[in-house]
């Protein structure tokens, strides 16, 4: 999803492919940072045959990850922040795009929000497991 610029951080209502970019992190065995700053909204997800979506973080020098599973169908997005000068990730799963509400959005865009009636619930869950690498 493509943003205005990192100070604001707002969706502009277009979506962009990732394969080949810098952004994709697909790859087998995963891809490095280096210097790419991320403040980013992930969508077009892949998931399991169960609906999950999967997303995997390691530092190959401490010899650890983290896999962070969306156990819920309804997730549509990952908002991850990366700064290159810092040495965390943040990982966000969301069922909702960012701004949902937002006009820029074309019209019928499903944007994940989830509509509640009084009385009604939903269920957002992830699973956390550390990984040694």
């Amino acid at each position: 999803m493509l943003l205005n610029n990192y100070d604001d951080v707002f969706p502009t209502g277009k979506m962009t492919p990732v394969a080949g970019s810098k952004y994709d992190f697909r790859g087998q065995g995963g891809t490095p940072l280096g210097d790419v700053y991320l403040d980013d909204c992930f969508a077009d997800l892949d998931k399991t045959a169960a609906g999950h979506t999967v997303i995997e973080i390691s530092d190959p020098a401490a010899r650890y990850g983290v896999r962070v599973t969306a156990l819920c169908p309804q997730v549509k997005a990952i908002q991850i922040f990366a700064p290159p000068e810092k040495n965390y990730v943040a990982v966000e799963p969301q069922f909702n795009l960012a701004d949902p509400y937002s006009p820029l959005w074309p019209p019928g865009t499903d944007t994940g929000m989830v509509m509640l009636a009084p009385g009604d619930a939903t269920v957002w869950k992830v699973r956390l497991e550390l990984l040694q690498t």
